[in-house]
C-alpha cells in the first residue's frame, strides 16, 4: 500500500547528498534528534540510536581531521565514515517510508518527526474539505478546513463556522463533535487544534454553517490519533 495525500504518492527522502559533509552532518543530527525525541513512533527502527550517533560522531571527527591536519589519506578515511553513515541513514529512510505506507494518514507527520523531507510536496495539490495532522503522539490534533471549497455555490456571507464530528464505529455513533469559532468572510482555510482526542482510528466529517444554512456532512476522512 502506498501512502497518498490528496491523490499524490508520498515518498520520504533524506533531502541531501553525502558529498556536502557539513550539510550531511547537520541533517544527520536532525534525523537523530527526530528519532530520539519521538521514540514511541520509531521504536521499531532497525538502526539503534547509539549506532547512528556513533556514526555521526565518527564523521565529525574525520571532518575535523581533514580540515585541521590536512594529512594524506584523511580524506579517504572521511569518505569511508561518510559511506557508513549514509548506509544507516538510508535504512532509516526506508523504515520511515514503510510506516508511511502502512498509515498513509500519518505520512506527513512521520516524515516531519523523523527529520526527513517529502520527496514531492503535496501542498499544491487540490485538497479535500478537511486535512488532519498530528505532530507527535499525544499532541493536539490539527484540523484544516477548506472553507473556500465548502462554500462553493453558496451565497456570500459575512461569517461562517464549521462543525466537525468523529466516529470510531463506522459512522453508527459520533461521540466527538465540536464547532469552530466564526471565521472571517474571505478566509480560504480555517485551522483548529483539538487536544485530548482519545487514541485510535477515527472517521472525521465536516459541515459548514453560514447564511444559507448548513451543508451536508463531508465524506469521512480516516485518521489514526496517536
Amino acid at each position: 500500500m502506498r501512502s497518498t495525500v490528496n491523490g499524490l504518492v508520498i515518498r520520504c527522502t533524506l533531502g541531501f547528498g553525502k558529498d556536502d559533509v557539513p550539510l550531511a552532518l547537520e541533517k544527520s543530527h536532525n534525523i537523530y534528534n527526530g528519532l530520539n525525541n519521538n521514540q514511541p513512533w520509531f521504536s521499531g527502527c532497525p538502526v539503534p540510536l547509539p549506532t547512528l550517533l556513533a556514526a555521526i560522531t565518527a564523521v565529525e571527527t574525520a571532518q575535523e581531521n581533514v580540515s585541521g591536519l590536512k594529512a594524506k589519506g584523511l580524506a579517504q578515511l572521511r569518505a569511508t565514515k561518510v559511506a557508513t553513515l549514509w548506509t544507516l541513514l538510508t535504512q532509516v529512510n526506508t523504515f520511515v517510508q514503510v510506516l508511511c505506507d502502512e498509515s498513509p494518514e500519518m505520512a506527513l507527520a512521520y516524515i516531519a518527526a523523523a527529520g526527513l523531507q517529502v520527496m514531492q510536496d503535496p501542498s499544491h495539490a487540490k485538497e479535500g474539505p478537511l486535512v488532519i495532522r498530528q505532530s507527535v503522539p499525544g499532541a493536539a490534533v490539527q484540523f484544516e478546513v477548506n472553507v473556500k471549497l465548502l462554500k462553493q455555490g453558496r451565497a456570500k456571507s459575512k461569517s461562517s463556522f464549521f462543525s466537525i464530528r468523529a466516529s470510531n464505529d463506522g459512522g453508527k455513533t459520533f461521540p466527538i463533535q465540536f464547532n469552530s469559532p466564526t471565521s472571517k468572510v474571505n478566509a480560504p482555510n480555517v485551522n483548529l487544534n483539538i487536544p485530548a482526542i482519545p487514541p485510535g482510528v477515527w472517521e472525521f466529517e465536516v459541515a459548514l454553517s453560514d447564511a444559507d444554512g448548513i451543508t451536508a456532512w463531508s465524506q469521512a476522512v480516516t485518521f489514526t490519533v496517536r
